[in-house]
């Protein structure tokens, strides 16, 4: 389940992987997949997120690519051209048993997202 913010890049990497598994005599089955999500440099909703933090906590946020965001890579294929953005709480050790969530952060999104839907009305 190989997942890349390109298509380009994933089905590279899948021939890598393939190559060097026949390589060492092995083999490779290629199951499903995830779309990819692609970076938009041009992002009004992106913008308008920036605008929402900074008015809220008086700095510039930090906008990174992530492994996160699988949904949006989902949703971006059934709805193409949609202007999307992943954020969420602060986890930790995601998928293990030790996985955690940060409840004072789940408040801060909420606070956040309220703030943005104003902006966007």
């Amino acid at each position: 389940m190989i997942r890349s913010n390109s298509d380009a890049d994933r089905s590279r990497l899948i021939r890598t992987i393939r190559w060097l598994a026949e390589y060492a005599g092995g083999a490779m089955r290629e199951g499903e997949s995830y779309p990819a999500w692609e970076y938009r440099k041009d992002s009004p909703l992106r913008d308008t997120m920036a605008a929402a933090y900074r008015d809220l906590y008086g700095k510039e946020p930090v906008i990174a690519s992530i492994h996160a965001g699988l949904e949006c890579g989902v949703l971006s294929e059934k709805l193409p051209g949609a202007d999307m953005v992943s954020i969420g709480p602060e986890m930790n050790h995601v998928h293990t048993p030790m996985e955690s969530l940060d409840l004072p952060s789940v408040k801060r999104v909420w606070e956040y997202l309220l703030h943005v839907m104003e902006m966007l009305k």
